[in-house]
């Protein structure tokens, strides 16, 4: 896109199309020029919405923006998702803008974030009006949001929350439609992403723009998504079950989701440091009765040890390891009493391998019971595991239950991860 010169000519004048992006229009010396008249922004936006030659060559419209480079904000249009006898119009900062001039310009999750979370909709003929509030004024202190006192992507949050399970966007927008009946569906979509800390699509929207770690209490790092395709579930993130996430520069023109490290890694740090610190590794007797008793509570029970030993032949469920001195009795769920202790809930595992699922950085797939490592794990010696089917015990009565499994799938964050270019 070519840019207008500096000085008298600092105005920004663009629309962005369905398919062919951002394109700059015709150069306006004041920002009431590129706001009004016949050759001002809400006219233009409605005839290139009347202009079958333009939807064939670009696509539609989607939105209108002009903004003075020497100003704070830039002002966008759009005709609104309810008809086309209302426009939209909204105040955003003019950096998000700034940073499409050399690209394709924002996507359309992008807009719709903007729209979602700040639009006014007023009357085409009321040009008056969407001119004193594109001239530069700011918007009244108390304002109301589209459909009430919050934007759309609390509206969205507060339905997850409400239903309190893991949950699809259909039941999502079911649950909103009851309280607002009008809300726009196509909202809920870009929502989501916005506020799922593992979803590939958010970097396109505005308020991800910028590198952040998940665990830093960002207000929009609030959802996780679960599984893919049609079978896509929305639930509340939690560092503390499903590890932390980082927006990061990939390459890509927006950044992306990576997994960096699963809750229990940061927790085993921090269980390190508090040793450290309270003098508990030390070469006295106490110090090794201390590790004799973590060796033995490691372990497990001596029952539940004993009869996983004997229904996988003494061997480890994964490696085949038959030294019995490094083998341990692992639970899938965590241990929460004697009940826990049972075969369905238990595999026979290497110490170091006990290790690594304990931490969620290995998995077991149910169903198809093929063991998986993350990806740090995949470039050192234990990335000869991925792929390796679980070993079963001769008495199928011993055999591990899909539900635990899938349950602690479900806390190995980076199994959760969207494929590359998936949409939500």
């Amino acid at each position: 896109m070519q840019a207008t010169s500096r000085g008298s000519m600092a105005i920004q004048f663009a629309a962005v199309h369905e398919e062919n992006g951002w394109r700059q229009h015709s150069q306006h010396k004041t920002l009431d020029a590129a706001t009004s008249g016949k050759d001002g922004a809400v006219n233009l936006l409605l005839n290139l919405h009347r202009a079958p030659a333009m939807h064939e060559r670009h696509g539609p419209a989607r939105a209108v923006v002009v903004w003075d480079e020497d100003a704070s904000h830039a002002h966008a249009f759009r005709l609104s998702p309810k008809g086309s006898t209302e426009v939209e119009r909204v105040r955003i900062p003019v950096e998000w803008v700034c940073d499409f001039k050399t690209h394709a310009g924002p996507s359309p999750s992008q807009i719709d974030t903007w729209f979602a979370e700040n639009a006014l909709a007023v009357d085409v003929g009321s040009l008056q009006e969407q001119l004193t509030e594109a001239s530069g004024q700011t918007q009244p202190r108390g304002r109301k949001y589209r459909y009430g006192d919050k934007p759309t992507w609390e509206v969205v949050l507060d339905a997850v929350m409400e239903i309190g399970r893991p949950v699809t966007s259909a039941e999502v927008g079911q649950l909103i439609a009851t309280r607002i009946p009008d809300f726009a569906k196509a909202n809920i979509g870009p929502d989501l992403s916005v506020l799922s800390v593992n979803c590939f699509s958010r970097g396109n929207h505005a308020v991800n723009t910028r590198p952040r770690s998940t665990d830093t209490g960002n207000q929009y790092d609030r959802l996780i998504r679960i599984g893919k395709g049609a079978g896509v579930f929305f639930e509340l993130y939690d560092p503390g079950v499903h590890g932390v996430w980082a927006l990061v520069d990939v390459g890509d023109k927006v950044l992306r989701p990576r997994y960096v490290r699963g809750a229990e890694v940061s927790e085993l740090q921090r269980a390190r440091d508090a040793a450290m610190e309270e003098g508990l590794f030390d070469t006295s007797l106490d110090a090794r009765l201390k590790a004799l008793a973590t060796i033995v509570q490691r372990e497990g029970q001596p029952a539940f040890r004993k009869a996983l030993l004997k229904a996988y032949g003494g061997a480890c469920a994964i490696t085949g390891c038959s030294v019995e001195q490094l083998l341990e009795a692992a639970h899938v769920m965590p241990y929460r009493g004697q009940h826990t202790n049972h075969a369905g809930n238990g595999l026979l595992l290497r110490t170091d391998v006990h290790k690594l699922f304990d931490l969620h950085l290995i998995c077991i797939e149910p169903g198809t019971r093929v063991v998986r490592v993350c990806e740090a794990l995949k470039i050192s010696e234990y990335g000869r595991l991925d792929g390796v089917i679980l070993r079963m015990p001769s008495d199928s009565r011993h055999v591990v239950l899909d539900e635990a499994l899938r349950e602690h799938m479900r806390r190995c964050g980076w199994t959760n991860a969207g494929v590359e270019g998936e949409p939500l």
